[in-house]
């Protein structure tokens, strides 16, 4: 379906790509999906020339392969999850992929990009990504030319959450990372040996591991903000291969265990 500048609307049961057609399935400025049961659960949707889209489903998992032509916003992308369910975005391009509104309410979240920087934004309607139950959150940039930028809130409830990125972890405040007992895990400068990689926790921005614990690693240097963890064993842990760990400032408590 190719709509051109124009809107797609699809309602139905559930939203799948053609198993016959390799190509893809959606092009068109603005997408919005509805289903009861699922979103690419089975055979996942390719969506290309989209500026801003919106999925919705009752249950079920939403599978969606982005190739991107210009910078897209994932505007509010739901599910009530269940039954091992997951919300899985993959973005092929070098346009950046912002992040307004991403919620599993049973399940897990995981957004990848080839050659893109995730920017996860301040929608004032927190969080901007969740997962409930024992859902994981992964964020993950698979290039050394690309960040990650969390503005918004991204919290879980039990499931560990990972960012990873090749180059920079930014988090400018008032960003918030919370799960209520997973392991909190960023990671900036994954495989680059580029000690000019940044973990950059800014001055009112904060890290809460509740239960669980934080980990922290970098090859270059670490800015430490609010970390907070009530796990009774290693609940944090610090890691600047070849820079230095820094305070971001004093607006409030750096480390608390």
């Amino acid at each position: 379906i190719n709509s051109g500048s124009g809107r797609i609307e699809l309602t139905g049961e559930f939203i799948d790509s053609d198993s016959i057609d390799d190509g893809v399935d959606l092009a068109g400025s603005q997408n919005s999906l509805f289903a009861q049961s699922g979103i690419g659960a089975s055979e996942t949707l390719t969506v290309t020339s989209v500026d801003d889209l919106r999925v919705d489903t009752a249950s079920g998992s939403i599978r969606i392969d982005l190739v991107a032509d210009r910078n897209i916003n994932l505007a509010d992308l739901r599910t009530g999850g269940g039954n091992d369910s997951e919300t899985s975005i993959r973005h092929r391009g070098t346009d950046r992929l912002s992040v307004s509104k991403v919620v599993n309410e049973s399940g897990r979240v995981e957004i990848v990009t080839d050659d893109a920087s995730i920017d996860v934004l301040n929608t004032n309607d927190q969080p901007s990504v969740f997962a409930g139950s024992e859902g994981q959150i992964r964020l993950e940039t698979l290039s050394t030319d690309s960040d990650i930028i969390v503005r918004g809130d991204v919290a879980n409830e039990s499931g560990d959450l990972n960012m990873i990125s090749r180059r920079n972890v930014a988090l400018p405040a008032p960003a918030e990372i919370r799960s209520l007992r997973g392991t909190v895990q960023l990671i900036a400068g994954l495989d680059s040996g580029n000690s000019l990689t940044v973990l950059d926790l800014q001055d009112g921005s904060r890290v809460d591991a509740g239960q669980g614990n934080v980990e922290l690693n970098s090859v270059g240097d670490v800015y430490v903000s609010s970390i907070e963890s009530r796990s009774t064993g290693e609940a944090i842990r610090i890691v600047s291969a070849r820079g230095e760990i820094i305070d971001s400032g004093d607006e409030r408590i750096d480390l608390i265990a």
